[in-house]
């Protein structure tokens, strides 16, 4: 199919200002790659296995909420406890990782839409659900940088694919 627009100028009767050309079959071809390139499978995972290498070293190492604000500390009683029952003295700040259950409890999971980050364990999935997210809600969500590497990266693989 051909798309012509033709206008003619009012001004001294020139010839047309604008033609424009559409070939239908480089339009059904473009469609054709561009839903090859949105794959579930080859942007999500991926960024997701990302993500949640990115979202365990702030967290679980750094001890930072999603607004790079340090999570707390322990208090002098418990610091001591992690360090006699658990050999734990590696942080003062929450960093959640007493017995490395929760780190670990979490990583790339499918869902309808494609893949996300979560629990795989629901005793993890309940403990952050309801009592962590109630005292700490800003330290399981994306950071501003996690949400700008999960569309760069998004980008980068979709590019890459058309």
């Amino acid at each position: 199919m051909l798309f012509r627009l033709r206008r003619k100028s009012t001004i001294c009767n020139m010839a047309p200002l604008i033609d424009i050309k559409i070939d239908a079959s480089s339009l059904v071809k473009l469609k054709t790659r561009i839903e090859q390139a949105i794959d579930k499978e080859k942007l999500f995972r991926p960024v997701c296995f990302g993500l949640v290498e990115l979202m365990t070293k702030r967290i679980h190492i750094d001890g930072l909420d999603a607004d790079g604000k340090i999570i707390g500390k322990y208090s002098e009683a418990y610091a001591k406890r992690r360090e006699v029952k658990y050999k734990r003295v590696d942080n003062e700040n929450i960093v959640f990782a007493l017995t490395s259950q929760l780190e670990n409890g979490w990583g790339v999971v499918a869902t309808k839409r494609g893949y996300g980050v979560g629990f795989i364990d629901t005793r993890n999935y309940e403990l952050v659900t309801n009592i962590l997210k109630v005292k700490y809600p800003k330290v399981f969500i994306l950071s501003a940088s996690e949400k700008t590497y999960a569309i760069e990266y998004i980008n980068d693989l979709f590019k890459q694919s058309l």
